[in-house]
């Protein structure tokens, strides 16, 4: 079920009221006009529009609405529903459009619903019991038309209650409202101290349907002409001096006053204009999204005003009147948020208003009549224009709105509209497809605006006939999925002055920046956010004295930066942030600096912050995270008063916190953390910042001394706090009092004991994430079954010491780790509702039981998931099947059994697949050669047996790790199978990183990103090793405690990127391959306990990073060849060799000259030349090492090979948020 209506009916209540609705795919339920009694029901995540208006429901709502994160109408009102709104309400400010509780019971204060961003268009809260102050957060809800808070309690200043005079200069900023004055439908000016007599001109709003002027101080006669004839005695009730129909008071004369003369009226109708309206204006107004109601004729349901206006205007044309009239009809408008809640009434235009020009969204000519302009904003129309459309009749329009309607054959068609168009707005109208640069569009030779933002073209090419539009000025082509190279032709339009190409898959190399901004002299903003410069930053840009804005972040750009652009006199905002390549240093700042906002976040600037930045007195948002800048936090700072953001984090800033951070009072986002300050800091420095709402100080070298009395009256009320690594001992005390925090990071501290009970009633309805690893918490004072944090998104308790049951995270959950503790008993079926998780990491810890059947839902969410160290037995659930996007399955230390499971055949994605050290009884998987990513196998320690074969297809290409070990696999190494091993064959690259699952999404209009470093245990230089990391490059082959015999392929000689070989413990013959001396990389290799003879090959003396060699109990013969590492070898290494002769072992070989080690003179030939001609470079830098350093480097070699692939110790994974939702 994903839609129900059953309004207007008579239904009573439930037969059996369901708290939760049980429909999961519910989008849209209408229960409105019925006599419904009971709670409230609740609705599925899914819901998007939920209208129960005009029933008997009453109590208070539930917190699980709050789950509602697709909401866009919500309508209650008219019911008997009580209590406060819940704070969860400020969640749906980037979906939510309607709001409407109107005539209920509620009380409190109102959610901080509104925020940068936010989308409500209506609120209606009226006829409540709303009290305190009108939240000033209203000021944010930039897109809100509608705002309905009478019959409240509010009690504040302006707007809500009126006292001394009100002036007509607040009346002139109403453009919205400047319309014909005959229109005015509803004229209330009852209950004042007005005097004197009511103007016969009133008499000429014919359209005049509600009119009071009851209990004032009126005198004479009521006049009886038109409209005011026909209200009853409750218009004129309470004006002891009014006489005249309707009230029963006769006048003395029983003439009625007539009307004024012409010019009379005309006067006092302009002398009306300023009393009660505003006056008209000769110009064009423009107003968007302003009012839903403003006459009874409308072009289009629910259309905002756009006007021409003047004191005369003359009737539209009959065709214009004609065409738009039959352009409507040929759409469908989605009427559910303009007609069932605001009951608007449909356009039905009479005879007598066919004057098209007074129609909503039309502008006209003063003095023609013709249509010139058209506003189709937000006006929820649906379909095609087709090529025959009325549309394309209107040969005088030079203005064209079209924001968020659907078109969809707008630019298809082409836009045969008259040419004098100036304006276009097409943006957010779910175009599609490309733009030929054959469209009419680029025949708008007027065209000076033109926006098509937030549409999708498909990764098409922008047009090289935009260059033919010379009059741009401004041009706005984001977030509509353009491609490729940004055309030449744009470089062309000198007149343009505000280029947006921001949010697109764009380039820009031929022309590069340079070239593309060169001839636009009028610059004023310059938007290329996410473009591909990668390019330097021209320096004539410090000439554009004009610029206001310039936003390059994410652009690739490098080198260095032009000093001169900082000094640009009206420069407001810069915004480099996110090119790690662009370098340089901050200049002096002037005086007159105008900048506002200045970005330079993930940049290579460096060198100390100049003390003039005190002279950026407007500054607002300063953030030099994860720069290089180093020295102390300069003190010029305290006098940035301004600032609301302030980010410092990720540099080499050293010393203590300075004090005058408490000064700071507009700051409401601090980020210190990740430097090198240091010291005691007492936390009531932050006592004084009642704006601060993200303070993060974690991972510096800081003790933090929080107060632990009462803190809850001054301590601000905080939305992230990070306080990483500061030493602390125990929960902050004031933590308790937090009611709306979203991030908490405490991990890195010494707090120990039992986890409080009082921490799981903390910021329910807010909390998002929550880091508490690396502690020494050992259990819960009182365990939760079920986490209340109904937005959680992140929960991490790793490393700790916790027993007990496992907590239950609510569905919103993504990541879980609760690794590295003493958490016991059975996974809970109540983890199959967590339907978005993405890591799910419950290793090391002591679970038992068997895995949930329900995982397999997680199919199309799960990225990583690790088992690993646990008691888990059973089979695996089937978790893969097509569109699988799972990169991680370690379920290795465990005691699963039976067959390999096949479906791991559909996990495409698959990186890394662990099952090693369970008790698995199956043949070798050749089947998951098929996996194209597949990089670590292992499958170690189990019950594997049979042949592995020569493949009939290629596959494990991508395979850097491959450990069967201590298993029962038999028959020959098959040379064939180790050719399939690309990526094994080449060495390490220049920079190389870690293996990581990356990922991100998105929750509440913010990117989270973070990433989960893939982790093994293998055999490595004769012991067990776990790495917590894995390089990219790192390469393995362990097929050691198996029954392979026959020889060692030569084809292994190919695999020059190899790390670590073990083929030990096997029953191997034949003569050790001297191609393994190819294999230049090789750090580890095990080829003892076969049977293998012959002797050592000189060539093996090649591997001059060799760090463990064992050939032991084996059938070997001859002299150890004494060069290079072979030489530095222990006994260990070549015992149980009756044959061998030569150091270290005590038996002497018979000449002292040492043989060559090859068979033939024709061997040696070719393997001499071999040598001279491609290993003498390595071999001389082995050589120097040796003899210069001599023992230190077998010594030291150990520990860089630890430090480069793997560590004992486990190191934390850190996640990182792009941006904080309350940040910018």
């Amino acid at each position: 079920m994903a839609y129900l209506e059953i309004s207007d009916n008579s239904l009573t209540g439930f037969e059996q009221p369901p708290v939760f609705i049980a429909w999961v795919q519910l989008v849209i339920l209408d229960l409105t006009y019925n006599r419904l009694e009971g709670q409230l029901s609740i609705p599925p995540a899914s819901t998007e529009e939920y209208q129960i208006s005009n029933n008997k429901l009453s109590g208070e709502i539930s917190p699980f609405f709050c789950n509602l994160s697709s909401l866009r109408l919500l309508d209650l009102s008219n019911n008997l529903l009580t209590g406060k709104l819940p704070q969860c309400f400020e969640n749906f400010r980037n979906t939510l459009r309607v709001l409407n509780m109107s005539n209920n019971q509620f009380h409190g204060s109102i959610p901080q619903m509104c925020a940068n961003g936010s989308n409500v268009r209506m609120i209606d809260l009226s006829h409540n019991q709303f009290q305190g102050r009108l939240p000033q957060m209203l000021a944010n809800c930039m897109m809100l038309q509608v705002l309905n808070l009478g019959n409240n309690r509010f009690s504040d200043v302006f707007p809500s209650c009126f006292t001394g005079k009100l002036p007509s200069e607040f009346f002139k900023n109403l453009n919205a409202m400047r319309v014909k004055d005959a229109e005015l439908e509803s004229l209330d000016l009852s209950n004042n101290k007005l005097s004197g007599q009511i103007p016969p001109q009133l008499a000429q709003l014919t359209f005049l349907e509600v009119f009071e002027v009851s209990h004032n101080h009126l005198t004479g006669p009521i006049p009886q002409m038109n409209q005011l004839s026909t209200f009853d005695v409750g218009s004129y009730e309470g004006n002891l001096g009014l006489c005249g129909n309707p009230l029963p008071r006769k006048c003395e004369s029983s003439v009625p006053p007539s009307g004024l003369e012409e010019e009379q009226i005309s006067k006092s109708t302009l002398e009306f204009h300023w009393m009660t309206v505003v006056p008209g204006y000769d110009s064009l107004g423009v107003v968007t999204e302003v009012v839903f109601y403003s006459s009874s004729q409308w072009l289009l349901c629910g259309k905002f005003e756009l006007c021409l206006f003047g004191s005369e205007s003359p009737l539209c044309h009959n065709d214009d009147s004609i065409a738009l009239l039959e352009f409507k009809n040929s759409f469908i408008i989605d009427k559910l948020l303009l007609e069932i809640l605001l009951h608007i009434p449909e356009f039905n235009p009479g005879e007598e208003n066919r004057d098209c020009c007074s129609w909503d969204g039309v502008a006209c000519d003063t003095y023609t009549g013709c249509v010139v302009a058209l506003d189709l904003s937000s006006s929820f129309l649906h379909g095609s224009i087709n090529s025959t459309s009325t549309f394309f009749n209107f040969k005088g329009l030079t203005l064209l709105i079209m924001i968020s309607t659907s078109l969809k054959s707008l630019l298809q068609w082409g836009l045969r509209i008259a040419s004098r168009v100036f304006m276009l707005d097409l943006s957010s109208s779910f175009l599609h497809g490309s733009i030929n640069s054959t469209s009419t569009l680029f025949n708008l030779s007027q065209l000076q605006r033109l926006n098509l933002a937030d549409n999708d073209f498909n990764f098409s090419h922008i047009p090289s006939a935009m260059g033919h539009l010379s009059r741009l000025t401004y041009l706005n082509l984001s977030h509509s999925s353009f491609y490729g190279q940004v055309p030449f032709e744009i470089s062309g339009l000198s007149n343009l002055s505000f280029p947006d190409l921001s949010y697109n898959d764009l380039e820009l190399k031929s022309p590069n920046l340079s070239r593309l901004v060169r001839n636009l002299i009028n610059l004023k903003q310059l938007h290329l956010t996410y473009v591909g410069v990668s390019s330097t930053v021209p320096s004539f840009l410090a000439n554009f004295s004009s610029l206001t804005s310039l936003l390059l972040s994410d652009c690739g750009l490098q080198g260095e930066f032009p000093n001169g652009i900082f000094q640009l006199p009206n420069l407001q905002v810069l915004n480099l942030r996110n090119n790690p390549r662009l370098s340089g240093y901050l200049p002096e700042f002037h005086s007159n600096s105008s900048f506002e906002v200045l970005l330079l976040h993930n940049t290579s600037f460096s060198r100390k912050i100049p003390s003039s930045i005190e002279n950026l007195h407007f500054l607002l948002q300063l953030d030099f995270g994860a720069c290089r800048f180093s020295g102390l936090v300069p003190s010029s700072l305290r006098k940035l008063t301004r600032l609301t953001s302030l980010d410092l984090s990720g540099n080499n800033f050293e010393g203590q916190i300075p004090s005058f951070i408490q000064n700071l009072t507009n700051v409401t986002y601090l980020s210190l953390q990740d430097n090198e300050l240091s010291g005691t800091l007492y936390f009531d420095m932050f006592l004084g910042l009642k704006n601060l709402e993200s303070l993060l100080l974690g991972r510096n070298k800081l003790s933090i001394l929080v107060q632990t009395s009462n803190m809850n009256a001054t301590v601000p009320r905080f939305r992230s706090l990070d306080l990483a690594s500061c030493n602390l001992t125990e929960f902050p005390y004031f933590l308790r009092y937090q009611d709306r925090l979203e991030w908490l990071v405490l991990h890195g501290n010494k707090i120990h004991g039992q986890i409080p009970k009082w921490i799981w009633n903390l910021s329910i309805q807010t909390m998002a994430n929550v880091d508490v690893s690396d502690n020494y918490l050992t259990g819960f004072e009182q365990t939760p079954v079920f986490i209340a944090w109904v937005h959680l998104i992140s929960l991490d308790h790793s490393c700790n010491k916790l027993k007990g049951q496992l907590p239950i995270p609510p569905p919103s959950t993504i990541e879980y780790h609760v690794s590295n503790n003493k958490l016991s008993g059975q996974i809970s079926p109540f983890f199959c509702n967590l339907s978005s998780l993405l890591v799910l990491d419950l290793s090391n810890n002591q679970l038992t039981g068997k895995l949930p059947k329900c995982l397999e839902n997680f199919r199309n969410t799960l990225l990583v998931l690790n088992m690993s160290n646990n008691h888990f037995r059973g089979s695996i659930p089937q978790m893969c099947a097509n569109g699988s996007n799972v990169r991680m399955i370690d379920l290795s230390h465990n005691q699963f059994q039976g067959s390999l499971p096949q479906m791991l055949a559909n996990c495409m994605t698959l990186e890394v697949l662990n099952l090693g050290n369970n008790r698995f009884n199956d043949v070798f998987p050749s089947w998951l050669g098929t996996l194209p990513n597949l990089r670590l196998l292992i499958l170690r320690s189990n019950n594997l047996h049979g042949v592995i074969r020569e493949l009939s297809y290629p596959g494990f290409f991508s395979l850097h790790v491959f450990d069967l070990s201590n298993n029962s696999f038999a028959g020959k190494l098959s040379s064939e199978f180790l050719k399939n091993l690309e990526a094994m064959r080449f060495k390490d690259p220049a920079n190389s990183s870690y293996l990581v699952a990356n990922f991100s999404f998105d929750v509440k209009a913010v990117t989270w990103s973070n990433e989960f470093a893939y982790s093994i245990t293998i055999t490595n230089k004769g012991m067990v090793m776990l790495y917590e990391k894995v390089q990219e490059v790192f390469a393995v082959i362990d097929l050691s405690s198996n029954r392979f015999e026959g020889s060692i392929p030569e084809s292994l000689g190919i695999l020059q990127g190899l790390h670590v070989l073990n083929l030990s413990n096997n029953i191997l013959t034949g003569k050790i391959p001297s191609t393994l001396g190819n294999i230049t990389e090789l750090e580890s290799l095990d080829l003892s306990n076969n049977k293998l003879s012959g002797q050592i090959p000189q060539q093996l003396a090649q591997l001059t990073f060799l760090s463990v060699f064992k050939v032991a109990h084996n059938h070997l013969t001859g002299p150890i060849p004494q060069l290079n590492q072979l030489s530095t070898f222990d006994v260990s290494s070549y015992e149980g060799n009756n044959g061998l002769c030569g150091n270290p072992l005590p038996k002497k070989c018979e000449s002292s000259v040492p043989p060559s080690g090859f068979e033939d003179e024709q061997d040696a030939e070719s393997a001499l030349e071999f040598y001279w001609i491609t290993i003498v470079p390595a071999y001389v830098s082995g050589l120097v090492i040796g003899v210069v350093i001599g023992q230190i480097y077998a010594t030291k070699k150990h520990d860089w090979f630890v430090k480069t692939f793997g560590q004992w110790k486990q190191k934390r994974r850190r996640r990182k948020m792009q941006r904080f939702p309350w940040r910018y």
